[in-house]
């Protein structure tokens, strides 16, 4: 049998070695001559825009190592996708390439420095696999893989808009720093810092969220903002053509909430909890439990009637330990129930009450004042306050007019009882009054001669 020379025993390997070493350097140059050219950057275009029914656009690839940088990305959603516009800025993508091999293109952590998304209804569900038509490959893309992968997502400052269907915003997060990772079919997205607005309310601090993305349905697992100095409040809920969210705020200042002629007549700390539920995306209603706290009520025309008639100033600045009430709110008509008021010693305020789209109110309430009060206004007790109960005593109120302009029927009532049995005795009830309600009276007196003479 012929015996091959020494030598050449180890020239084969040697040579095979070296071709396939020559093999991985050509292959190599070849595909990172791919990766950096316009045909692997139309493909992360094409299966970025199908993952998010849109048309996006990279500005150019670079390369170092296994990271790849972008200065931007731009997507314009389809007509139906939820995704209305997206631009994120200084992308950088970790790649791991032991993944290639697992038939997928795997990034570790997709990062970018700002991103601007705005989303409206509509679904990420594709109508057919033929919907995208796919661009021409160089033959060396034929031996690579085409699916993606990825961690994860981060930005320091993420700004989202929410659009309804009338193409108003809604709901805007803005400059908050988010994570996003995969969970199976669904995705996990946290946040904190930033701040949240929500339309017709008061901007609100994000500390921190937690939620869910599982296909067209957003779930917000928890959430926690603060509204002003010390209001805390927390959400949660779930977010698809229909929405369900259960909202609870606490040390929240209702200053926030009051138009502004209204701020110089009421402060309280107000806590509660509401439902919303949004059916279709425009009406939502809206019922819940309201608690007010730490208030103090001054300038109003009724108490300042009360502060005159019976000599007891403290009614222009009245102290109220709590009001608590249920509501209702639904097309723009805000109902409160159960309603309850009290400044102890002094009021009490029980009843219902309707304030509708236009601000007008209808209100149907029973007021207690204690004996005390009305002890010095002649009438009042037989004819007003007629029945007793709870230490206070009680008659009805009737509240009309406007938010900005309200009215009401007891002050007329008041002086209505007392008008006649005053003046016929004028100068002599005064005399036998004692000195802290002397001048209440002559007031009182002064405002009924012109109804009774």
């Amino acid at each position: 049998m012929p015996q091959f020379p020494r030598a050449l025993r180890w020239i084969i390997p040697c040579v095979v070695v070296v071709l396939f070493l020559a093999a991985l350097a050509i292959g190599s140059l070849w595909v990172k001559s791919y990766l950096r050219s316009d045909a692997f950057r139309r493909l992360i275009e094409e299966k970025t825009g199908e993952a998010v029914k849109g048309q996006a656009t990279y500005e150019p690839l670079r390369w170092i190592g296994a990271s790849v940088f972008s200065n931007q990305l731009s997507v314009t959603g389809e007509t139906g996708s939820p995704l209305a516009s997206l631009t994120a800025d200084q992308l950088r993508a970790t790649v791991a390439w032991r993944a290639i091999f697992d038939g997928a293109w795997r990034i570790e952590n997709l990062e970018s420095a700002r991103v601007l998304a705005t989303f409206r209804p509509g679904s990420f569900a594709t109508e057919s696999p033929s919907s995208h038509v796919a661009s021409p490959e160089p033959a060396v893309a034929k031996w690579l893989p085409h699916r993606f992968e990825i961690g994860s997502v981060s930005t320091p400052l993420g700004s989202v808009r929410f659009l309804d269907a009338a193409e108003k915003e809604r709901f805007a997060l803005n400059e908050s720093s988010l994570h996003m990772k995969p969970d199976g079919a669904s995705w996990l997205l946290e946040g904190q810092g930033g701040t949240f607005l929500v339309a017709e309310f008061p901007e609100l601090k994000v500390e921190k969220f937690r939620s869910r993305i599982h296909k067209d349905v957003f779930f917000l697992t928890d959430s926690q903002f603060r509204l002003g100095d010390s209001g805390v409040i927390t959400a949660s809920g779930e977010f698809s053509k229909a929405a369900k969210v259960r909202v609870a705020w606490d040390r929240v200042n209702i200053d926030q909430f009051l138009a502004s002629h209204w701020r110089k007549k009421l402060s309280a700390t107000m806590a509660g909890s509401a439902d919303i539920v949004v059916p279709d995306g425009q009406n939502a209603t809206a019922t819940g439990k309201v608690v007010l706290t730490d208030g103090l009520v001054q300038k109003v025309p009724l108490l300042d009637q009360i502060a005159k008639f019976t000599g007891a100033p403290q009614f222009r600045r009245m102290p109220v330990q709590e009001v608590t009430s249920d509501f209702s709110w639904q097309n723009g008509i805000l109902t409160l129930t159960n309603f309850m008021g009290e400044s102890k010693g002094l009021l009490r305020l029980e009843g219902t009450c309707t304030i509708a789209a236009d601000h007008q109110i209808d209100g149907t309430f029973r007021i207690g004042v204690t004996p005390q009060t009305v002890q010095w206004l002649p009438g009042s007790r037989e004819k007003v306050f007629t029945e007793a109960g709870g230490g206070y005593l009680w008659t009805s109120l009737k509240i009309g007019g406007t938010v900005e302009n309200p009215t009401e029927d007891l002050s007329g009532r008041l002086l209505a009882a007392m008008g006649e049995q005053v003046i016929e005795q004028g100068t002599k009830a005064l005399d036998n009054l004692p000195a802290p309600a002397r001048e209440g009276a002559k007031q009182a007196i002064d405002l009924l001669k012109p109804f009774f003479q």
